[in-house]
């Protein structure tokens, strides 16, 4: 998991990808989720959650997003 998330660094919208918000997105690692916001004006991928894959995996989006904002 943590190889994918690096390589998110280089590739941000790697395949298979799912965008979930205007600003998070989605990979599948297995029966993991890395949940995570792309901010292109600061060059940011901001890991929100890497989480086994369940039906709170995707509760609470907006705060995930809100969170990671950068101020």
């Amino acid at each position: 998991m943590v190889q994918a998330m690096r390589s998110l660094r280089d590739e941000p919208r790697p395949s298979g990808c799912l965008k979930l918000d205007d600003l998070l997105y989605r990979v599948r690692v297995g029966q993991y989720r890395i949940i995570y916001a792309i901010f292109e004006d600061e060059l940011i991928v901001f890991v929100c959650k890497a989480a086994r894959r369940t039906e709170a995996t995707y509760r609470d989006l907006q705060q995930l997003l809100d969170r990671a904002r950068p101020t």
